[in-house]
Parts: structure tokens; C-alpha cells; sequence
């Protein structure tokens, strides 16, 4: 084995970990900042800790008092403002009317109806046709 290609390899493997080992440690300090601008950290770092875990002791169980039902409040609601008609005011109760106030229905005269077959014929006609009875027969003389 050639010993000398041995030391050149190792030398070049230790100038690639020394690039390597420049541009991590170029990444760690911030760019095109000055250290001035730097944001103060606290000289003594401290350290979290975790509470210390006891083996064997039981949970602790915590009650906490019931939930408080909710309570019905009504809405208060406007009333509405007073009319201000000529009338009178507005009843809120029913109001009794006696049929004497109301109209009294009119009284229809019981029509006579004649039951002759020219009479019934004539009837059809003015309700089909709107013609009035009396100008039946020129009408039909106008049509014929």
C-alpha cells in the first residue's frame, strides 16, 4: 500500500469537514446583523425541570363544585305606544255587541217564477245567451 495517497485522502477528507464545520458555523450567527442589534438574552440560562414524579402515590382527585343551572330570565319587552286616534281607546277585553245595533237584513221578496216551457225556454236564453226577454224575438229575427 502506498502510505503517501493514504495522507493525501486524509488530508483532503479534513479540508472538506473544515468548509463544512465554516458554513454551520456561519449559519449560526445571523447574517448582516450587528451584534449590538441582538436581542439581550439573560447571562445564566436556566433550566426547566420537571416536578419530581413520586412511584406509588395515588392521583390526587380534584371535586369541583356543580355547574350552576341557568336561570330563566323573561325579556322585558317595549309595550306599544298609545294610539293616538279620535276614537276612544282600545278595548282589551271582548266587547258585547246587542243585536239591536246591527242592520237588520233586507227583506227579499219572493220572486214568481212562471213554470211555462216559453217562460223556462226564455230564462236559459237571457242567462246563456244575455239576451234581455224583450228583444228575444228581434234578435232571433236578426240572426235568421
Amino acid at each position: 500500500m502506498d502510505i503517501a495517497a493514504i495522507v493525501h485522502e486524509l488530508d483532503r477528507e479534513i479540508a472538506k469537514l473544515q468548509r463544512v464545520r465554516a458554513v454551520i458555523q456561519s449559519l449560526e450567527a445571523p447574517v448582516g446583523r450587528k451584534a449590538t442589534r441582538a436581542r439581550a438574552r439573560s447571562k445564566t440560562p436556566v433550566a426547566i425541570t420537571a416536578p419530581p414524579v413520586v412511584v406509588g402515590a395515588e392521583p390526587k382527585r380534584l371535586l369541583l363544585p356543580p355547574k350552576k343551572k341557568r336561570e330563566y330570565k323573561p325579556r322585558v319587552r317595549q309595550l306599544a305606544e298609545e294610539t293616538t286616534a279620535l276614537a276612544g281607546n282600545i278595548p282589551t277585553q271582548p266587547v258585547f255587541v246587542p243585536r239591536s245595533i246591527l242592520a237588520k237584513p233586507v227583506e227579499r221578496q219572493a220572486q214568481t217564477v212562471e213554470t211555462s216551457p216559453d217562460a223556462l225556454e226564455t230564462a236559459i236564453r237571457q242567462k246563456l245567451l244575455g239576451v234581455p226577454a224583450a228583444g228575444f224575438a228581434q234578435h232571433a229575427l236578426a240572426a235568421g
